[in-house]
């Protein structure tokens, strides 16, 4: 490991030396104006490593590599000749009302030139590869850091200081106090959210914790929620996905909570190939629940292999991310045309929509200002059952349908135009309804798969049977057109029908002598 460090550094002070050279050759400036790489790079290597295995830095040199051509590697263009160099910190603390121990990190150093460097930070973590469960590595999340990439602050000058003046000890050590640090001005994420409390159903209620008719999915309910439900009594138990506390001198390298942290904030690994959705919607669907009952159950289902609940982590996102993807290909279809006419009706809904959506921050009030607020509380009025206790049900129900339609052609339109994606909900019930098949149908007293690989297997071939609806757009639309002329239709005869009764009751004040004043058949109603 030593040797590879020094001819890596070798390749990097030759060529730094060499563009210098070339520098002072073209230019004028002289060798005051630069800080030359270290001439005897054996002895610059063994200080350095003398001094990462100090408490201060705990750090060690992992491995490097020469780029003898460009590549690609996380979004990053590498160029032809860089140099990367990996180095490994051990036991990151960072201290916010008590200490939080994150595991190792490892920064991945990369020189692309002379005074051109740059890092990203990484954790290990598993990942599937070739149809294989394989260690990898995994953008890095810390307090201070957002998928490897780093908020330095006001660490960064010295930091980048040390690093272009060849001053590796000092960079290192900097390094290390940016991991160690806290800043509540400017975090990504606090160190709270490294740590889970979860509900582990045992394999009986796991069997109904998918199932659900109003989306109370006891699966995704905390523990206080739980502790009323007399229906898990002895099903489930609560467990505290922790980090290491500090009084202990062993530590855990890759807790299990900070994996957790790390799928459900977008996986994004390494290795362009790693077989596992890489986005998941900042983990709508991988809650800490769902994943840790997932990972115990997939754990408990493989025979030959004891894998940690680590390593099935990405088993269980594996499978997560199929079900969505599959759930996601069986939605409605639209077939035809958007047209101008289409739009106006969108326009027509949405503004009759508008009177019933503002109402409610309007007062219909008394005094020679009421006609103002006449029009925005129509229908809050129609609605109400104190001021309409005749029809108010009517009304209510017809906005209702007037809301429906407003979604329903809106859902055309968004799967006409922009393609339809399906909701949150929509996906969830899906995913829900899957695993809730797959895991009824494991065997009970027996092994569901011999080998991860087979679990990998099945996964690759799960598919849902498709049921997708096609929709004529011209015949949808055209439907309701005429449902919301109908719709429309009642509601203003429902309306002029509510103004009467209230214009009468307001004659009724204005009466002199006992005689209106104001003839009913006189008003514009």
């Amino acid at each position: 490991m030593k040797e590879q460090l020094i001819e890596l550094l070798k390749i990097i002070f030759q060529r730094d030396n060499e563009a210098i050279d070339d520098i002072m050759d073209k230019f004028d400036y002289d060798d005051n104006h630069f800080v030359r790489p270290p001439e005897d790079t054996e002895q610059f290597t063994d200080d350095m490593l003398h001094q990462n295995e100090t408490p201060e830095v705990n750090c060690e040199f992992v491995h490097g590599h020469h780029h003898t051509e460009e590549i690609v590697s996380n979004g990053r263009t590498i160029p032809e000749g860089s140099v990367e160099i990996w180095f490994k910190f051990f036991d990151v603390r960072t201290r916010r009302k008590r200490i939080f121990r994150l595991g190792d990190y490892y920064i991945r150093i990369l020189n692309t030139g002379f005074d051109k460097w740059d890092w990203d930070f990484y954790i290990e973590q598993y990942g599937i590869i070739d149809k294989k469960l394989v260690k990898t590595y995994m953008r890095a999340q810390h307090p201070h850091i957002s998928h490897g990439n780093a908020c330095l602050a006001a660490m960064e000058t010295g930091i980048r200081a040390s690093i272009t003046n060849y001053n590796l000890n000092g960079f290192l050590w900097r390094i290390r106090s940016f991991l160690n640090s806290w800043n509540y001005r400017s975090p990504h994420w606090e160190p709270e959210r490294f740590e889970h409390k979860v509900i582990a159903f045992n394999l009986e209620a796991l069997r109904t914790v998918f199932v659900s008719p109003d989306r109370n999915y006891p699966i995704d309910r905390d523990y206080w929620s739980m502790c009323n439900n007399t229906d898990y009594d002895d099903k489930w138990d609560t467990k505290t996905l922790g980090l290491t506390s500090a009084r202990l001198k062993s530590y855990d390298a890759t807790p299990i909570s900070r994996s957790i942290t790390h799928l459900r904030s977008g996986a994004k690994y390494l290795d362009n190939d790693l077989e596992i959705i890489h986005q998941n919607s900042r983990g709508l669907y991988y809650s800490p629940q769902l994943l840790y009952n997932l990972s115990s159950w997939i754990n408990n289902n493989i025979k030959t292999e004891d894998i940690t609940i680590n390593q099935a982590l990405p088993l269980s996102a594996y499978l997560v991310d199929k079900i969505k993807e599959e759930v996601k290909k069986n939605q409605m279809i639209v077939e035809g045309d958007w047209e101008e006419s289409y739009t106006q009706l969108v326009y027509d809904v949405t503004n009759t929509r508008e009177i019933y959506v503002t109402e409610y921050r309007n007062e219909y009030r008394g005094g020679p200002e009421r006609q103002y607020h006449d029009v925005a509380s129509r229908l809050y009025r129609l609605t109400s059952q104190k001021d309409n206790p005749d029809t108010h049900q009517e009304a209510s129900d017809l906005i209702s349908e007037l809301n429906d339609m407003n979604n329903y052609i809106n859902l055309l339109r968004e799967c006409v135009i922009d393609g339809y994606q399906m909701n949150h909900s929509e996906i969830k019930d899906g995913l829900y309804s899957n695993l809730n098949k797959v895991i009824n149908s494991t065997p009970v007293d027996s092994y569901a798969w011999e080998t991860v690989e087979e679990f990998i297997n099945f996964v690759d071939k799960f598919s849902i049977s498709r049921d997708n609806e096609v929709k004529d757009l011209e015949v949808e639309m055209d439907h309701a057109r005429n449902n919301y002329e109908c719709i429309k239709s009642e509601l203003m005869n429902l309306m002029k029908e509510w103004r009467i009764k209230y214009h009468k009751t307001e004659l009724r004040r204005l009466e002199n002598n006992g005689k209106n004043t104001v003839q009913i058949e006189s008003l514009n109603l």
